[in-house]
Parts: structure tokens; sequence; C-alpha cells
């Protein structure tokens, strides 16, 4: 019973862990320059290669009624992201909902991801732990150096910092 518990539990929350994923490896952000266009405008053009490298992400929020769980159940978690500043990503994410983890460890995911010149963003995520792609609006903020994520399917907020930059 309460393997079925979790597994409905997890379909429901994995594009949020995908989320996470994502904004963790989901971990992008390195805003892009036009040039003295730009710089003299004062405006940053973003791209794909303004998310690169790889990020740490945290998320926390609620589910949004859940079967089994209560109606707005707690739910925080912590990912790596690393983006390939071509559209694909790849990362890891640790969720506890309910102060209960969803697994042991870590578990693995994987996306795709774009953003458009104004810095604004999606990405949607493949996880393990969810038999739908999660999809995911974000913001890329501080010149790339971190970003903000969304769920598009319940109220959790991701909040990712760069760590290390893609070397090319």
């Amino acid at each position: 019973m309460k393997t079925n518990l979790l597994s409905r539990i997890l379909m429901r929350t994995s594009p949020t862990m995908v989320l996470c994923g994502l904004l963790a490896a989901s971990g992008f952000a390195v805003a892009q320059s036009d040039g003295p266009a730009s710089s003299q405008s004062g405006h940053r053009h973003c791209s794909k290669r303004t998310l690169s490298g790889e990020y740490g992400c945290s998320i926390q929020g609620f589910l949004l009624n859940v079967p089994g769980l209560p109606p707005e159940a707690t739910f925080v978690g912590v990912t790596t992201s690393t983006f390939d500043g071509k559209g694909n990503l790849t990362g890891t994410e640790h969720v506890v909902v309910n102060g209960s983890p969803f697994n042991p460890g870590f578990s693995a995911n994987s996306g795709t991801y774009s953003v458009n010149p104004d810095c604004t963003g999606e990405a949607t995520v493949n996880t393990p732990n969810s038999p739908v792609p999660l999809n995911l609006f974000l913001v890329i903020v501080d010149d790339g150096k971190e970003f903000r994520q969304v769920s598009n399917s319940d109220a959790l907020l991701s909040v990712c910092k760069r760590v290390r930059r893609r070397q090319e």
C-alpha cells in the first residue's frame, strides 16, 4: 500500500523533480552580450549558450491536489544540472515530500531547454520519478550566474546558481 501511494506521488511529482533537475541541471545561465550595440543600450541578449555549465539548485514549495497527499503537500529538493549551451541538459535530483524522500539517494534526469533573447526560457525534463515530462519556465538573472524556475503544474520555485562554467 505504501509502495502504491509512493508510486502515485512520484508520478504526480516527477515533473516537479524534473523541474528541479532542470533548474539545477538544470544549472545554467551566462548572459551573452551582442557586442557594442547591447552595451550601449544597456540590454543583455541571451541564447542557449547563456545556459552553459554546472548549476546547483534548491527547490521549495507545495504539490497541489496529489491523490494520497494533503491538498498542499510540502516539497523540498536539491539538484545539480549541466547545460551544454546547445539546448541539452543532464542532472541529478533528490526530493522530499512531507518529510519523506522519494528515493534513498539521487536520481538522474535529462532534457532540453530553450532561451529567448530577453533571458526567459523553458525546459522539458525527463525523470524516472515521473511518467510525464516536467515543463518548466525560467528567468536568467545576474548575467547568467543564477536563474529562477517554476513548474507549470505545482507551486514550486527553484533558485539555481552556477558552480562551474562549461569549458569549451
